[in-house]
């Protein structure tokens, strides 16, 4: 690995794993395994820059992975991430191997490899798509280049984002308001929103479609985009304000709960 790639490999690391140390209050998981994700964070990292140039190229998520699967890229790839992140090693990563892991199924030999090393491609994919073009604007929950679904929105410069869980992907929803990502319903009428009293986070209820997705509030958040749905977790500890108060009455909670 050449000396830019390995300075690229460590501030990804660097920022992944400091921003769930800074925002811990927040995500409030206990028990997350810093170390564990240190290692899968290394892993990707150094597969995304093994691949990057390909993603940059392609025309497609799906073109991408097909190449890496048909070329014994995904394969290389994947046990590399195997290695560093003491998973079971695969001894083929290709077309069944994919389809296998696209449907759910990763209890195989390197199943769970396969799908860290998959994930490292579509987030190499984002990136090259973020980098050349604007985020795309769409109300939908679904992530426009993987296809992954997220419950992730966050503000940013006056505009309401959602990222992608599974790609790190990110797309406008909305502008200053809020929408529902499933049907663009906005509070106060149709959307709910239970928060801290700092008003960093929150747990949104849509009551025209019945959707419920976690807020990052708080534009001062920075970390990289795949962290946020991490750190957006800590909403959950909401979701039983939310059932108690029913749709109707979940806007009037808003802002009266302990983080």
């Amino acid at each position: 690995m050449s000396g830019s790639s390995g300075k690229g490999v460590r501030r990804r690391v660097l920022e992944l794993v400091t921003s769930l140390s800074v925002y811990r209050q927040l995500h409030g998981i206990r028990d997350l395994e810093l170390d564990y994700i240190r290692r899968v964070e290394e892993a990707q990292a150094e597969a995304m820059e093994r691949v990057r140039r390909l993603a940059e190229g392609a025309g497609s998520l799906v073109d991408l992975v097909d190449r890496l699967a048909s070329e014994g890229l995904l394969l290389e790839i994947a046990d590399l991430i195997a290695v560093k992140a003491g998973l079971e090693r695969p001894s083929r990563a290709g077309r069944e191997e994919v389809a296998r892991v696209l449907s759910g199924d990763v209890d195989f030999p390197g199943g769970r490899a396969i799908l860290l090393a998959l994930q490292a491609a579509a987030r190499s994919y984002a990136e090259a798509v973020l980098e050349r073009e604007r985020p795309a604007s769409r109300v939908s929950n679904i992530c426009p280049l993987c296809g992954a679904a997220s419950e992730t929105m966050y503000r940013r410069r006056g505009s309401h984002y959602m990222v992608c869980h599974f790609c790190g992907y990110t797309w406008r929803v909305s502008g200053e308001v809020p929408a529902c990502p499933r049907c663009s319903a906005t509070p106060p009428l149709d959307v709910g929103i239970v928060s801290d009293k700092s008003r960093r986070l929150g747990l949104a209820r849509c009551g025209r479609c019945g959707y419920t997705w976690r807020i990052i509030l708080d534009e001062h958040v920075r970390a990289p985009l795949i962290a946020l749905p991490l750190i957006a977790l800590g909403a959950e500890r909401f979701r039983g304000a939310v059932e108690a108060a029913g749709l109707g009455d979940v806007e009037d909670h808003e802002g009266g709960y302990e983080a």
